[in-house]
C-alpha cells in the first residue's frame, strides 16, 4: 500500500520534541489482528473444512498456539496436522509460501494510524525513522510493504546494523542519521524493555504502545512518558489531521 504525500497534513508533536523513530513490529499493525487475518485466510485457502464452527475454532487454535508470533512456523503447522490428519500438505510447502501470506496480511491489517502519522510527518518535513529487530532481509522487507522506505532512508534493522534493541549503539545511530540529540526525539515501540527502556537509557522520550506485553515490575512505570494502545490514539495525541 502506498502513501499519498499529496496533501499537507496537520501534526503538533510535544513541546522539545524534534523526531520521531518507531519500532515496526506490533507498532505499525496489531500482531493479533494480522495472525488472525492470516489465519481465517489460510484455513479458507486450504479448504480445512466447510463447517463454519470449525473454521473458526481452528482460527482461534493457530491464535492460540501461535503465541504472539513465538511458536517456530513448522511447529505451528505440524499442530495443526495432528489436530486435523486430512489436512496432509508438506509441511515445507506451507512455510515456502507463509511470509508472503503473512505480508499480504499485514498490508490488509495496518494500525489504523501508522499511515496517517507518517503522511503527517513526512509532509510537515519532521524526521522519523525505524528501529527493528529480526533478519535484515525479512524485516526489510516488510517494512518495504508498508512503504516506510519510499518517505525515510532512516531504516535501522538488528540483523543488519550488528546489534539489537535495546543496545545503546542502535538508537544512538538512529539518532546520528536523525541529525537529533537523543533528547529530541521521541521513541514509539510496544516493548517495555527493548523499545521503551532502550530509548530511556539513551536520553529518548517515549511512548508505549500497550498491546501485549505486560510491563516489568522491576521497570519504574515512568519511564514510558506517553502510553497509549494503539498509533491511532497517538495520532489523536498529536492532533493529526
Amino acid at each position: 500500500m502506498s502513501i499519498s504525500t499529496e496533501k499537507q497534513a496537520h501534526i503538533t508533536l510535544p513541546t522539545g520534541m524534534k523526531g520521531i523513530l518507531f519500532d515496526f513490529d506490533d507498532t505499525m499493525y496489531a500482531w493479533e489482528e494480522v495472525i488472525r487475518h492470516w489465519a481465517t485466510a489460510f484455513t479458507r485457502k486450504h479448504n480445512i473444512s466447510d463447517d463454519h464452527a470449525i473454521v473458526d475454532h481452528i482460527v482461534d487454535l493457530l491464535v492460540t498456539v501461535d503465541y504472539h508470533g513465538s511458536t517456530p512456523r513448522i511447529e505451528l503447522f505440524r499442530f495443526l496436522q495432528q489436530e486435523y490428519p486430512a489436512f496432509d500438505t508438506a509441511l515445507e510447502d506451507l512455510q515456502q509460501h507463509y511470509q508472503e501470506e503473512l505480508l499480504s496480511s499485514m498490508i490488509a491489517r495496518p494500525d489504523a494510524g501508522a499511515y496517517p502519522l507518517l503522511h503527517a510527518l513526512h509532509a510537515n518535513h519532521i524526521p522519523f525513522g525505524i528501529i527493528t529487530n529480526g533478519d535484515a532481509s525479512w524485516q526489510r522487507r516488510k517494512v518495504e510493504a508498508y512503504g516506510i522506505h519510499k518517505l525515510t532512508p532512516h531504516i535501522f534493522v538488528s540483523g543488519a546494523f550488528g546489534a539489537h534493541k535495546p543496545a545503546p549503539s542502535i538508537f544512538q545511530a538512529a539518532a546520528k542519521a536523525l541529525e537529533l540529540p537523543p533528547e529530541e526525539i521521541l521513541f514509539v515501540g510496544d516493548h517495555p524493555i527493548y523499545d521503551i527502556w532502550g530509548a530511556h537509557r539513551v536520553g529518548m522520550h517515549t511512548a508505549w504502545i500497550d498491546r501485549f506485553y505486560p510491563w516489568p515490575r522491576h521497570l519504574p512505570r515512568s519511564i514510558a512518558e506517553i502510553t497509549v494502545h494503539s498509533l491511532a490514539e497517538l495520532c489523536k495525541l498529536f492532533e493529526v489531521e
